[in-house]
């Protein structure tokens, strides 16, 4: 459960901050008989979670987080109608069902005696409530509040219910796959005027939206301390992964060039989406390829390729990330790195 403290309604202690710690009396040794009759009865009769945080604290001011409630659990369910073809890329309806626990506990103990499954558990930290001022004693007279950690849902106003919702969407907008292959294939602003896309621009205008973890570990090769033949080995597998990424994307490129003239029929767009399929099957490949050239330590430092590699397998088919570092048509010549010359320092004068 969660923890709480006993409090004392209002400002008692005057630092202008409400909410203190109450000071449990006991009892058998209080003089003031209406007090004690009241810490009995809630003794006596209020929840276990109020007895159990008033026993270890007659006669002294609680803990601070001292008292628990009860533990508590949450179910909610979801349930996707199964649709298939054409309609179900446009259309989907869920079946939401909240607080699953709540319907259960209601069904088997009646809404009067329900023990409060599934529901958030938020008992009543006011103990004592002022009730006037002893100008003689110099002390405060209290009131004990008789729902003092109440979590039983009869005795309270703080209830979840259970809930079911259906829920449809459609989808009016043309598909992404679509519209990236428009987007492909519409002519495109050079300096000679508008003009069609080349076969190797098709290709490229699809590598764009690629991502290469070996570039990224690449880029933080200082950051992540990697030394030279960690270099050379992400370097080597950057080559094959960008090999065969344009060897899904080129002759794509190819294909739908011969459609620039005109409207791409539904081949083209089975192609394109094929290929962003074969594409995304080589992307979940590499995380491990990766992992692989580097140390633990190294994988630590790179949230990247952690989260990358916490993505489950079977997960892995619906989830698409991006995030630059994308394949080129051609590879980019490597920048040499300039050589660090170290400049002696004379001796100080003696």
């Amino acid at each position: 459960g969660l923890p709480f403290t006993p409090l004392v309604q209002g400002d008692i202690n005057g630092d202008g901050r409400g909410g203190d710690r109450a000071f449990i009396p006991d009892p058998t040794t209080t003089t003031d008989t209406s007090l004690a009759r009241q810490l009995r009865g809630l003794l006596a009769n209020g929840s276990a979670t109020a007895r159990e945080c008033l026993a270890p604290y007659l006669g002294r001011v609680a803990d601070r987080g001292g008292c628990r409630t009860p533990w508590s659990a949450t179910l909610n369910a979801q349930w996707l109608l199964p649709i298939r073809g054409t309609i179900g890329r446009r259309f989907s309806a869920r079946l939401y069902l909240d607080n699953v626990l709540g319907a259960v506990d209601q069904l088997v103990h009646g809404s009067e005696g329900m023990l409060g499954w599934g529901g958030p558990v938020n008992p009543d930290p006011v103990l004592l409530v002022p009730r006037g001022f002893d100008s003689v004693t110099k002390a405060f007279r209290y009131n004990v509040n008789p729902r003092f950690g109440e979590t039983r849902p009869a005795f309270t106003l703080d209830r979840m219910p259970f809930r079911v919702t259906l829920d449809f969407t459609l989808s009016f907008h043309t598909d992404f796959d679509l519209q990236t292959l428009r987007r492909a294939l519409e002519p495109v602003r050079r300096e000679r005027g508008w003009e069609r896309r080349t076969a190797d621009s098709i290709a490229a205008f699809y590598l764009k939206k690629t991502s290469n973890i070996h570039k990224a570990m690449l880029q933080e090769e200082d950051s992540l301390f990697l030394s030279r033949q960690q270099v050379i080995a992400i370097r080597r597998a950057d080559s094959v992964y960008s090999a065969r990424v344009r060897a899904i994307f080129v002759p794509l490129g190819a294909y739908l060039a011969q459609f620039s003239e005109g409207t791409p029929p539904k081949a083209a767009l089975d192609a394109a989406m094929a290929s962003d399929k074969l594409y995304w099957k080589v992307f979940w490949e590499q995380p491990e390829i990766a992992d692989s050239l580097v140390n633990s330590a190294q994988r630590d430092l790179m949230s990247l390729l952690t989260g990358m590699l916490g993505v489950p397998t079977k997960d892995r088919e619906d989830s698409q990330w991006q995030f630059g570092n994308p394949v080129t048509l051609v590879d980019k010549p490597k920048e040499a790195k300039p050589e660090r010359h170290l400049i002696p320092v004379p001796p100080p004068p003696r």
